[in-house]
Formats: C-alpha cells, sequence, structure tokens
C-alpha cells in the first residue's frame, strides 16, 4: 500500500461542510486484478466516514457503524493577506446596476495574486449576478485590460455586508504596479434590486483609492479627493523552498545567445513545482527574450521533453546579477527525479548583446549539476567535471 497524490485546485468548497472522496474502477472487471485501500473501523477521523456501494454509486451503506475510515490527507493552501484594509471602520452603501462600475486600485507586493476578499451586499432581488473583474490600468489609473472575470450569482450574495471570495490564480503581475478591483452588475436595473459595499472615505488604504463611473467605465471620476476606499483583501502565496544553492558565492558570466544553451538540473523533493527562481542579468541590449524552460531528462541528463516555457523580455532583465522569478505550477512532477531548468535566447545574436547567469565550480547543490550546449541542444557536455552550478531556487 502506498500514496497517490491528486491536485483537484478547488477553490470554491465551502469551510465546515462534508464532500466525499470517492474511489472506483469502472473498467476492472474481476477482484483478482483490482484495487486496493487501507481501512481501520476505529474512527480515526472524527470529521467523517466511510460509505460503500456495490452498484456503481446508486446506493450507499455505511460500514462498521460509521466507524470506517479510509486513509486519506488533504491538504489547503497556504494563502497570506497582502493588501487589506478590512480592519477598518466602513459605511455600507448600494448603487451597484445598470451602467454604475466602481474600482478599487491596489498594489501587491508580490506577482501571484491567488485569491481576493471584496465585500458587498444585495438590496432587493438583483435580476443580475454581481460581476468582479481584476484588471490592468493605463496611466491615468483606468481599466485598460481584464485579467480575471466572475459573476457571482444573487444568491450567493447576503443581505449584510459580508466578504464573498474570489480565486483570480494569477501569477504574472508585476509587483508594486497598481491594478484594480472591478465591480459591477450590468444586468440588473434598478436601485431598489441591487448590490452595495462597505467604503470609507479616510483613507484607510495608502497605494490605492476607489473610482467610480456611471457610463458602464467610458469615463472615470475619483470621490473624495482620492481618500474614498472599498473594503477589500489581497492575498499572496507562501511558497516554500524546496531546491536550492543561492547562499554559496557565485562568479558571472554572459554568452546566453544566439545556439548557446544552459541547463541546470536538479532534483524536486515533491512532485509540485509552482515557481522557480533564476539568477541572471543582461549585457548590451539582447535582441531576443531570455527563454527559460523546465523540461524532463532522459538517462543521459539531456532534455527529452518540455515541461513549461516562458519568455523573459529583456527590458525586465537587470544589468546586474539578479533574480527573475517563472511561475510553472506544475504537479504531476516524481519527487526524487531529476529535471532542468533551461535557460537560451536564439534570438539573441552576438555575445556583447546577451544573457548572463551566475555560477560556482564548488559544487554547491548536490543533487544536481549544470550542463552546455554551443549548437541548440543537439548534444550536451558537463563543465568544471560536474561540479558547476548555476544559481537557482525552486520552491513547493
Amino acid at each position: 500500500m502506498g500514496e497517490v497524490s491528486i491536485y483537484p485546485n478547488l477553490f470554491n468548497l465551502i469551510a465546515g461542510t462534508k464532500y466525499g472522496i470517492v474511489i472506483e474502477s469502472a473498467s476492472s472487471v474481476n477482484g483478482n486484478n483490482c484495487y486496493g485501500f487501507g481501512y481501520s473501523d476505529s474512527n480515526p477521523y472524527a470529521g467523517g466516514y466511510q460509505r460503500y456501494s456495490g452498484n456503481g454509486g446508486s446506493s450507499w451503506t455505511t460500514e462498521s457503524s460509521g466507524n470506517r475510515d479510509l486513509k486519506f490527507i488533504t491538504y489547503r493552501k497556504n494563502y497570506t493577506a497582502d493588501q487589506d484594509n478590512s480592519s477598518a471602520s466602513f459605511t455600507p452603501f448600494d448603487d451597484m446596476y445598470g451602467s454604475i462600475q466602481r474600482l478599487q486600485l491596489f498594489k501587491p507586493s508580490t506577482s501571484n495574486l491567488p485569491q481576493v476578499d471584496f465585500y458587498t451586499f444585495k438590496v432587493g432581488s438583483p435580476a443580475g449576478p454581481l460581476t468582479v473583474q481584476i484588471v490592468s490600468l493605463d496611466g491615468s489609473d483606468n481599466p485598460s485590460g481584464i485579467l480575471y472575470t466572475t459573476d457571482i450569482p444573487a444568491a450567493s450574495v447576503s443581505a449584510s455586508l459580508g466578504a464573498i471570495n474570489i480565486y483570480p490564480n494569477l501569477t504574472n503581475l508585476t509587483a508594486g504596479t497598481k491594478y484594480g478591483v472591478l465591480i459591477k452588475s450590468a444586468n440588473s436595473v434598478d436601485g431598489d434590486n441591487s448590490y452595495g459595499f462597505g467604503y470609507s472615505d479616510s483613507n484607510p488604504y495608502a497605494d490605492g483609492y476607489q473610482k467610480y463611473s456611471n457610463n458602464a467605465g467610458s469615463s472615470w471620476t475619483t470621490e473624495s479627493s482620492g481618500n474614498r476606499d472599498l473594503k477589500f483583501t489581497t492575498y499572496k502565496k507562501d511558497y516554500i523552498v524546496d531546491q536550492y544553492d543561492v547562499s554559496a558565492s557565485f562568479n558571472t558570466s554572459y554568452d546566453v545567445y544566439g545556439s548557446v544553451q544552459r541547463l541546470q538540473i536538479f532534483t524536486p523533493s515533491t512532485s509540485n513545482l509552482p515557481k522557480v527562481d533564476f539568477y541572471t542579468f543582461k549585457t548590451g541590449s539582447p535582441a531576443g527574450a531570455l527563454t527559460v524552460q523546465v523540461v524532463s531528462l532522459d538517462g543521459s541528463d539531456n532534455p527529452t521533453g518540455t515541461l513549461y516555457t516562458t519568455d523573459i523580455p529583456a527590458v525586465s532583465v537587470s544589468g546586474s546579477l539578479g533574480v527573475v522569478s517563472i511561475y510553472p505550477n506544475l504537479s504531476n512532477l516524481t519527487g526524487g527525479t531529476k529535471y532542468g531548468i533551461l535557460i537560451k535566447s536564439p534570438n539573441s545574436l552576438n555575445g556583447s548583446n546577451c544573457y548572463g547567469f551566475g555560477y560556482n565550480d564548488s559544487n554547491p547543490y548536490a543533487d544536481g549539476f549544470q550542463r552546455y550546449s554551443n549548437n541548440g541542444g543537439s548534444s550536451w557536455t558537463n563543465e568544471a567535471s560536474g561540479n558547476r552550478d548555476l544559481k537557482f531556487a525552486t520552491f513547493k
């Protein structure tokens, strides 16, 4: 008996409500070739119990007087409040219907936005849902693009001011840049059946403010001299460092352009890889982006498949060695198996305008090493007798 891990990534469950894990194998046809489980009839899990169906789920029975449990573990994401003004005092007001929109600006401290709590309520029976969006902004702090949108049914909104949770799961925001939480209800047509919000005109959130539109977003105005804020909280993911060598001392070199590729091998401890920090820099003005990939490896530690790829524009790379963070959000790796972080820039064409890296030839990372290709990945060699590592960190 062993463990299998699954990754539902569900974000809309109701805390304290019972759910179930169902196991079946409809295509397995006899008891000599089937699947098993671990069980205990001593009620090891007080928050639930096991049920059994012998007819494909048409009916269910409880075994061992409800004391039987199967062996399992569930997990929750670790989110931390990032931008938050919810501890202030707020006044409720309702006018969200038709062409009216409201926009709360905020400034995340990181590039990820897994969850937002927005405080709202309903009056009467709104004809349409409450639409909540995460938007990018132009130089005048007006919406310029929709990054995430969701509709909250009226039935899910309380008649008194309370939090609704949305799960944008955005990973490519720019930390320290303003974004907006936009609310509207275009299909609700009168003020007696609409949505409301909590507001304060005492500037409870210093890094943003609320804007108002009465023409469906064609134009926006600032209220209360920019001191008005809506009640909200944004969250960030808490990542745990898994594999890393960043505490060592590193030299710098640059040659990543054209057909040159470099590959840092690492061995994750778990099956998930939400984030990677890779340390790089640019010299001159590279013509192309820096491509960073997570790759699988063959038995000779050569790349065999691309599991994730992203392009980092030259403008986003510093002129001195520093971190770029990528978010593969992979969940199907095999813990204890080697994978690779591959960097290349095929559209950068000379060594005076290319990308660099931090390296150490004293084997600072024992569970992997760096490899080098000068022919676009057709062949690979080890450097410094396999003792060279690039500066990186992976997270779980």
